[in-house]
């Protein structure tokens, strides 16, 4: 790689950490957003800062990879946002299956997006940092063939029991006991429509 950069007169300069964002299976060095070089959002355009898409790279970090295409909202992909709210009964139990339990909303989610098929659930990022909430993003990678707004209308009118239903046969058939874990789902759909939302 770095032979082939030298060949065409490029050189990574000082910036040998990159952001774990991207990987190497983009073959072009604009795509990498140096660390080192402090490329961010306050970074002037006079720089040779990398911005793919247009875009720098903070903004980078709402963009997703699927199948080694890239999806940047805004650009080739539509985002619809998503909130789950949840109780378990064991916050040990959790941690120790918090993989599948992310498993099972982001495949919960794509099973009710109201598409033709299920969503693949590497279109769904899931965000379970903050306990009893997790918040997802819903990336649209076909939009010549996806009507938004069905399947928006679709995710926002999920009943709360056939959510819970998916959740609890994704992590059945991840192997979780259900009982130990707990994980009642008590709040699924539109952001602005969650108990506590100052949008309501």
């Amino acid at each position: 790689f770095l032979a082939n950069l030298s060949a065409q007169n490029m050189s990574l300069g000082g910036c040998f950490k990159w952001s774990n964002k991207f990987d190497w299976e983009f073959k072009t060095v604009e795509y990498f957003c140096p660390l080192t070089c402090r490329c961010t959002k306050d970074t002037s355009d006079e720089t040779s800062c990398p911005k793919p898409f247009g875009k720098n790279c903070d903004e980078l970090n709402d963009c997703l990879t699927v199948n080694q295409q890239h999806f940047c909202p805004g650009f080739n992909t539509q985002v619809i946002e998503f909130t789950i709210l949840y109780d378990v009964a064991s916050p040990q139990a959790l941690g120790a299956n918090l993989e599948a339990a992310q498993l099972a909303f982001q495949t919960s989610i794509g099973q009710y997006a109201g598409h033709s098929t299920a969503l693949d659930p590497n279109t769904v990022v899931v965000d379970t940092s903050l306990p009893g909430l997790a918040g997802a993003s819903i990336y649209l990678i076909d939009l010549e063939n996806m009507n938004v707004g069905q399947i928006t209308s679709s995710l926002y009118s999920i009943p709360l029991q056939n959510f819970q239903a998916a959740v609890n046969a994704s992590l059945t058939s991840s192997q979780v006991t259900l009982d130990q874990l707990g994980l009642s789902v008590t709040f699924a759909g539109d952001p602005a429509q969650r108990p506590g939302s100052r949008s309501r």
